[in-house]
């Protein structure tokens, strides 16, 4: 991820869900090309920004991006896409199929990306929410985000700010083989 580590094919998730080659069970893998139509189609069910396939296909192909799926029954329920502009990560997007929200995927998505962050050296993420998304905030919080800023009239359709918000990452990681790694963030 990022052009700092190696990107691996499959995370396995936290709660001991490991990857499955017939992908029946939960599986967190990169995005490729096929998935792009799945990308777009969860933008729309969960009322979020729309993005072409070119701008999905150069995220994919972007060493300062990582777009992760996560997959059951071979169908993609949520992703994550992330931008690294070290020392800072940018949170792009992060969508939940509505039906599957509260499983806590979106936490799974976007606690990996944190995790690969501050293995190639991040040490903050920053993200905009619009002013009125309530759940994404709360959510947002919970994770230990905080209010950092606004964005004025940062989204169209229909026009509304943005709130910036940002969360120091100084945590320990675990990696896939279970090593554990400890970065204190900005002194």
């Amino acid at each position: 991820m990022f052009g700092f580590i190696p990107r691996q094919a499959a995370r396995q998730f936290e709660g001991g869900m490991k990857p499955d080659p017939d992908q029946r069970k939960p599986l967190i893998r990169l995005a490729t090309f096929a998935d792009i139509p799945a990308l777009q189609q969860l933008d729309s069910l969960c009322g979020l920004n729309a993005w072409t396939p070119d701008v999905y296909k150069g995220l994919i192909l972007s060493d300062s991006c990582e777009v992760t799926v996560w997959i059951n029954d071979r169908t993609v329920i949520g992703f994550c896409a992330v931008r690294s502009v070290c020392p800072d990560l940018e949170l792009l997007k992060i969508g939940v199929h509505p039906e599957r929200q509260g499983e806590g995927i979106a936490t799974a998505l976007l606690h990996g990306a944190l995790s690969d962050a501050i293995k190639a050296g991040c040490h903050e993420c920053f993200l905009e929410v619009r002013w009125s998304n309530n759940r994404a905030i709360s959510f947002y919080k919970k994770e230990g985000f905080e209010m950092v800023g606004i964005r004025r009239k940062y989204y169209r359709a229909p026009v509304e700010d943005a709130r910036v918000m940002r969360k120091k990452m100084a945590f320990t990681a675990t990696d896939v083989d279970g090593a554990t790694r400890t970065n204190t963030g900005r002194a």
